[in-house]
């Protein structure tokens, strides 16, 4: 997967699936929301959250390092093969 620049960062549609935290053995993939230029940070809706209510909101965190998920056909269909 490629590392996203700030540059990449700005030129990205909303609604782009990217991979973030990275740091933990399990990373998560969100979507992407926008560029923050002052924190130079991605903004990314990571999570669903349902309250006690049984109503859902989106969680919506800023990340330094994000990657570009996958979505060419020959991608996918490793990522399917690896799961079979």
């Amino acid at each position: 997967m490629e590392t996203l620049t700030r540059i990449d960062f700005m030129n990205l549609a909303p609604g782009t699936a990217v991979v973030v935290n990275t740091y933990d053995s399990i990373c998560d993939i969100g979507v992407f929301v926008s560029y923050n230029k002052q924190t130079e940070k991605a903004v990314v809706a990571d999570c669903l959250l349902k309250s006690e209510r049984n109503e859902y909101s989106v969680n919506v965190a800023e990340y330094d390092i994000a990657f570009l998920f996958p979505v060419d056909r020959n991608s996918l269909l490793k990522l399917l093969q690896k799961k079979m």
